[in-house]
């Protein structure tokens, strides 16, 4: 339910970020790096379906950014990680205000009677999803 709540903002032409300005991917390789993070390029690829060398050239405007961060894994030095810097942290809790903000303008736009509805349906969907990975 969470990545579908970030979707929203993101859908949302007309929303400003305070301070900053992230694409609707560059916003969901954050929310990944920040909820499993550190993880490998290529884990975060594989969540976000992503070709590996998609992933890096997002994650690497994100490094530019001061949002991410790449370094070794301290457990085997060949391999990199990404992890979230402090600034990354401050970008992705506005990201995450912002998306509560506009599901719940949304949700407030479905009739009352059918809120319950719609939210199991979206449940179901996003089970649905989870089974495909």
């Amino acid at each position: 339910m969470v990545w579908l709540v970030r979707g929203f903002t993101l859908l949302d032409p007309r929303k400003a970020y305070p301070g900053f300005y992230l694409s609707p991917q560059q916003s969901y390789v954050l929310s990944v790096v920040h909820d499993h993070g550190p993880i490998t390029p290529g884990d975060a690829a594989k969540l976000l379906r992503l070709e590996k060398s998609h992933l890096t050239k997002i994650a690497n405007s994100l490094i530019e950014m001061n949002a991410i961060k790449k370094q070794p894994d301290p457990r085997d030095r060949r391999r990199l990680m990404l992890s979230v810097t402090p600034k990354g942290k401050r970008i992705f809790q506005e990201l995450n205000k912002v998306s509560i903000e506009s599901y719940s303008i949304l949700i407030s736009h479905v009739p009352p009677k059918d809120r319950e509805k719609v939210i199991k349906s979206v449940e179901i969907l996003l089970q649905a999803m989870r089974r495909m990975q």
